[in-house]
Order: structure tokens, then C-alpha cells, then sequence
């Protein structure tokens, strides 16, 4: 008869609870899973994702039009800003001085139209866009103040009034403001003036502030070149240490298919109670709050039901995943700039070739300060812990353990790369991205390390995307 694997070295307080968790330990290791349980849960949890990729959130919907309309607003407003902007903040936010934005903005809206989502706003962005390019356009809905405006008809008290009020509760968009701007130079009247320069300003300063920010992003990208060096020191060391024990004594003696299993189960259980509450949500006449605590839901049960069972004890998570340990900030902020500074040139190699997504993937949760909270709430503390706890921890363990670095990584980075529903380049980035990662928890056996850096790349994202199409929403 064969001896159980040996506990794991771990200090833990009493020895009754020492002998309770080898106990559980140990239980764990000798479970087998049938194969047919294991290929059955795994197609379900595959069908799951191919229909994620079929009836995602990016298949367009009634919502489409709205959302569009708060995208492309943004990034015109932006773009005429960075006109008159310093050189450093036209190159930060990526300017373009052609009609090139102007003509995706329409294409996105043709796209919409041919799909029969545009709407009475939809349609007047549409008209003003294809005008603005030169293009015969007509608005076919209504006698608003911008049909009037559209056709350089003067404006009666009323209308008038309707134009401030809209201005007051953020309604007006660029195309007003190119509207109003025709409307002003072909009937003198200059009412307009002063209230579009103010619209013009609150742009201006929301640009100003994602340019501070994405410069400080690179600030962080050129000390992360600085710090190559020391980082391919530690990657020496660290290489080093692995050749001299490649025989790795990995203490996580579960079952593969156990582990993979478990981790299927645990994603079709949160999928299925993430559906049922939104169904619970049509009743809640704020759509805010009960979404914030889904999409916490949904990202918590994987990783606590994964650790409830193969951990009794949180003390040999901390010790086996290496989160008492220091983190190597060279090595971190190194693989960051190398990040940073791959990932624009893979954006402009399949973004060339690639069709138009009319929202710009914008979520209209994050709209707000309180938007802000809880993007960085789901993006920078909930995602990187979770995902990094299943994909580099329950995961790329035992398949370490039984088959090394290259297919343990290969294997851990489609999973993680599939799971979260991206298009081919956002696929292929968050793919990088977890191979990093996962070559990093190979070196350092610290799930900390990866943890950070995931932490740091989803925050240089999520807050100047925020500056740039939510601070004002």
C-alpha cells in the first residue's frame, strides 16, 4: 500500500487542527474522477463558453444605439480638442488630424442603421456626421430645435430654452455643438457661442487629466525598461534555481482531472447563479447596485468554492502559492513595459484588418465616480486575485507537477485567454498577458508577483479609458 502524499511543511497553530486538515488533505489527493465525468463537465463547460462567444454582451441590441452615441461623442469631442492641445497630449491620446475618426463614427452608425437600431438621436447624429463629411444627409423624424437648427431656421423662444435645458443636464453632444456652430455662423446670432466654448472646456480638462494620466503610465513604462536589466538578473538566478531542481517537489499532490473538474463545476455553478440574478434584477428599479454585486458573485464563487475544497486551511494557500513572500518589483515592472509596449503594435496589426465595434466595447457601469469605484472594484482588486488564485494557482500546479512549464503554461493561458470573451485581439492580448504571468509564478512560485502585475495592467487600463468616456457621463 502505497503512502499519502506528505503535508506540506506549515506552521499551524494547534495540532489538532494540524491533524484535522491532513485528514482533509488527504481525502483530497485520493480522489479519482470517472473519465466520462470529467469529459462530460468539460463539454458543458465548453458549450457554455461557445455560446458566451455567439450571444455575447458585444452582439448588438436595442441598448447599441445608446451606447454608441456616448462613445462616439466622446472620442469626437476629444478628437477636435486635441486641435489646439500640445504636441505630447496629441501623441499620448493618439490624435488624428484626418477625417479618418469622423469616418469609422459614421461607418459605426451606417452599421447600426443597417441593423435597424438607430432611433430618433441616432439618426440626427448620423445625418450631422454625414454632412460634417460632406455627404448629402436629411433628418426624416421631427421638427426639434435641431431640425430647425439643421436647416439654419432661427430659433423661437421655446426651442431656445429646450437647447439650454438640454446643455444644463448634459444632453448636448458633438453634433450638436457642430450643429449649433453652423447654425451660429449662418444666422449671426451668437447666443450659442459662449455655451459651446463652455462644453469645449469641460472637454479640454477631462483630456487633460487622461493625458496626465496615460503620461504617468509611460513614466512606469520607461522605469520598467530602466529596471531590464536587475529583472533578466533575477530571471538568471531564478532559471538557475529551476535547473538545479527539475525535479520540482510540488507538495499539491491532487488529481488533474479532480482539480480541472472542480474547476469546470465551479464555473457553470457561478454562470448559472450570475443568470439567475439578473433575472432578480428586473424587479430592482436601480439596474447599479444589484450589477455591482453580480458581477462580485460571479468572479468570487470559482476561487472560494475551489479553495473551501482543497484548502481547509488558509495558511497552506498563503504558504503553497507563495503569498508571504516579497514581491520582485524589477521583474514585475519589467514584464509591464514589455506589456505596454507590445501590445499597441498588435492593436494596429489585426485592428487594420478588423471590423468596427459601434460601442468602442464601452460599459455604461462605469459612467460616473461611482462608476469609477466599481470598475476598479471589479478590474483592479476582484479580477486579478480571483483569476490569478484559479488560472496560475489551482490550476498550473498539478499540471506542473505532471507535465512541466511549457504545457502547464500553454494550457492555463487558453483557458484564461477564452474565458473572457474578447475579439481576436483582445484574445490574443489577454493571452499574452497570461503567459507572462504564468511564467512568472513558474520563476518565482509566488502568486504575489502576478497578482501585482495583473493589478497594475488592468488600473493603467481601466482609469484613463474612465477619464475619457465616464468622468463627464
Amino acid at each position: 500500500m502505497s503512502l499519502p502524499p506528505p503535508l506540506p511543511d506549515l506552521i499551524i497553530a494547534s495540532p489538532v487542527a494540524k491533524n484535522r486538515h491532513y485528514r482533509w488533505y488527504r481525502a483530497m489527493t485520493r480522489i479519482q474522477i470517472p473519465s466520462w465525468l470529467f469529459v462530460t463537465v468539460a463539454m458543458i463547460w465548453a458549450l457554455g463558453i461557445l455560446a458566451g462567444y455567439l450571444f455575447s454582451d458585444d452582439q448588438l441590441d436595442k441598448e447599441s444605439e445608446k451606447i454608441a452615441l456616448h462613445a462616439w461623442d466622446r472620442t469626437l469631442r476629444v478628437n477636435d480638442a486635441l486641435k489646439d492641445a500640445p504636441d505630447w497630449q496629441k501623441w499620448m491620446l493618439n490624435y488624428d488630424d484626418t477625417p479618418d475618426t469622423l469616418e469609422m463614427a459614421a461607418d459605426s452608425f451606417s452599421l447600426l442603421a443597417e441593423e435597424k437600431l438607430l432611433g430618433k438621436k441616432g439618426e440626427l447624429a448620423f445625418a450631422i456626421m454625414k454632412r460634417e463629411l460632406g455627404e448629402k444627409s436629411d433628418l426624416e423624424r421631427g421638427r426639434t430645435w435641431q431640425q430647425k437648427a439643421f436647416d439654419h431656421q432661427p430659433l423661437n423662444p421655446k426651442q431656445w430654452q429646450r437647447w439650454q435645458l438640454d446643455l444644463d443636464d448634459g444632453k448636448v453632444t458633438w453634433w450638436d455643438l457642430q450643429l449649433v456652430k453652423s447654425y451660429a455662423a449662418s444666422t449671426k446670432d451668437q447666443r450659442f457661442l459662449d455655451e459651446v466654448e463652455r462644453e469645449n472646456q469641460k472637454t479640454k480638462s477631462s483630456m487633460s487629466m487622461a493625458a496626465y494620466a496615460y503620461a504617468a503610465v509611460w513614466a512606469l513604462v520607461i522605469l520598467g525598461l530602466m529596471l531590464l536589466r536587475p529583472a533578466w538578473r533575477q530571471v538568471r538566478s531564478l532559471l538557475r534555481q529551476r535547473k538545479m531542481d527539475q525535479r520540482f517537489h510540488y507538495p499539491l499532490h491532487w488529481s488533474l482531472k479532480f482539480v480541472f473538474t472542480l474547476f469546470f463545476l465551479s464555473e457553470i455553478f457561478a454562470d448559472e447563479i450570475s443568470s439567475r440574478l439578473q433575472i432578480l434584477h428586473l424587479s430592482f428599479e436601480e439596474e447599479f447596485l444589484p450589477s455591482v454585486i453580480n458581477d462580485t458573485i460571479w468572479r468570487m464563487i470559482p476561487a472560494l468554492l475551489m479553495m473551501g475544497v482543497l484548502f481547509r486551511h488558509p495558511k497552506v494557500l498563503i504558504e503553497q502559492f507563495g503569498l508571504n513572500q516579497k514581491p520582485r518589483w524589477p521583474l514585475i515592472l519589467a514584464v509591464f513595459a514589455l506589456l505596454s509596449l507590445f501590445d499597441p503594435m498588435l492593436s494596429s496589426l489585426i485592428d487594420a484588418s478588423g471590423s468596427i465595434d459601434p460601442t468602442l466595447g464601452i460599459d455604461p457601469m462605469e459612467n460616473g465616480w461611482r462608476g469609477l469605484c466599481y470598475g476598479l472594484l471589479s478590474a483592479c482588486v476582484m479580477a486579478p486575485v480571483m483569476e490569478e488564485l484559479i488560472f496560475r494557482g489551482f490550476l498550473m500546479n498539478p499540471l506542473l507537477r505532471k507535465w512541466g512549464f511549457w504545457i502547464a503554461a500553454f494550457v492555463t493561458t487558453l483557458l484564461f485567454a477564452i474565458s473572457h470573451y474578447y475579439d481576436l485581439y483582445g484574445t490574443i492580448s489577454v493571452g499574452l498577458f497570461g503567459f507572462s504571468a504564468a511564467a512568472i509564478y513558474y520563476l518565482t512560485r509566488s502568486l504575489t508577483n502576478t497578482i501585482i502585475l495583473h493589478v497594475i495592467y488592468n488600473f493603467t487600463i481601466t482609469l484613463p479609458v474612465w477619464l475619457i468616456f465616464h468622468h463627464q457621463a
